[in-house]
């Protein structure tokens, strides 16, 4: 994912545009793409949305745990900098609000920012001599939150629904507009992948100065950190503490995009912050990427939004923090 910021006024930042690329299943049709190329497609798509030069971005900032390189493939100049950013689930989000820092600040004018990452290249790290003769025991930790009262039959009824409005929202088209079609090797011929199960992104930040009409403006943002073993709460202090900085409170966010790893995430923000079922966009079923789920959602969340209507998008990341961003739409 990607995007791109500049300064149209003090501390005020805009996005505008916003993509991403479809995002496969494990070991499927988008393996043979490296993580570079799969950002390098969603940051050109956000160039051609926004008819922004690429040769006027003087900053990157991208979320990838897996890590490596994308501004060059991407159009960007060699004098512009490059900065990776690793906060685990959040590193797309956090490399978004560190974007907004630098116009904010006044240190920059134009930056991109986003997240990327391909699950089927990523590299095993195993701690043994010889992972062939190893045996490895794994639970799951999030079977039940008994701190909350919260049980698996609420996961699981989360996640069926995901999987109804994800599939929903593929036939209707509402995903048309954030996606930017990936091109495959194929065999006889070149293959062209627009929908799968899940998504990489892409979004931009810019003032109308430079020509592109913003799709919505970055109002604040605020980092949370609870004790590791809680994580899945941690949205649930940061989304406050963005909304107590914006001024504003839960009943005035129309849309809110929460971390969409776990069930057990958004069932918990439900119940902690009073948020409306109806208001919630999270989706397990558009899959994980790691490095880039903090800005997909920030891309979902932008589409989704109507004008005028406030939106608010969350996530945790292994350790027990979250980030959290409020946006609004011209």
């Amino acid at each position: 994912m990607s995007s791109f910021a500049r300064k149209m006024f003090s501390h005020e930042t805009v996005i505008v545009a916003a993509s991403r690329t479809p995002v496969g299943s494990l070991y499927g049709s988008l393996r043979t793409l490296t993580t570079p190329q799969h950002g390098a497609v969603a940051l050109k798509r956000a160039f051609e949305q926004s008819k922004v030069d690429p040769a006027v971005v003087e900053e990157i900032y991208f979320g990838n745990v897996v890590q490596a390189g994308v501004a060059l493939a991407s159009g960007m100049k060699s004098a512009s900098d490059a900065t990776i950013i690793e906060k685990v689930c959040a590193s797309g989000m956090k490399s978004i609000m560190i974007a907004v820092q630098s116009i904010e600040c006044g240190y920059k004018n134009m930056v991109a920012a986003g997240g990327m990452e391909t699950m089927s290249n990523a590299p095993f790290l195993l701690p043994c001599t010889n992972p062939l003769f190893c045996i490895f025991a794994t639970k799951d930790s999030l079977e039940n939150d008994e701190k909350y009262a919260i049980w698996r039959i609420s996961f699981n009824e989360h996640a069926i629904e995901s999987y109804k409005r994800a599939d929903r929202a593929w036939k209707e088209g509402i995903f048309n507009a954030e996606i930017a079609p990936v091109t495959v090797k194929g065999k006889k011929s070149d293959i062209v992948l627009r929908k799968m199960r899940s998504i990489r992104k892409s979004c931009l930040r810019r003032s109308p100065e430079l020509g592109a009409k913003p799709l919505a403006k970055v109002i604040l943002y605020a980092d949370a950190g609870v004790e590791p073993i809680d994580f899945p709460m941690a949205p649930t202090v940061a989304l406050p503490e963005a909304l107590k900085r914006a001024n504003l409170l839960v009943d005035d966010i129309a849309r809110f995009e929460i971390n969409e790893a776990f069930s057990v995430v958004v069932r918990i923000a439900e119940m902690l912050l009073q948020i409306d079922p109806a208001k919630l966009i999270s989706a397990v079923a558009l899959g994980h990427a790691i490095g880039s789920s903090g800005s997909r959602i920030v891309v979902s969340l932008v589409h989704a939004l109507k004008s005028g209507e406030y939106g608010a998008a969350g996530i945790c990341n292994g350790g027990g923090a979250a980030s959290a961003i409020v946006i609004q739409k011209p």
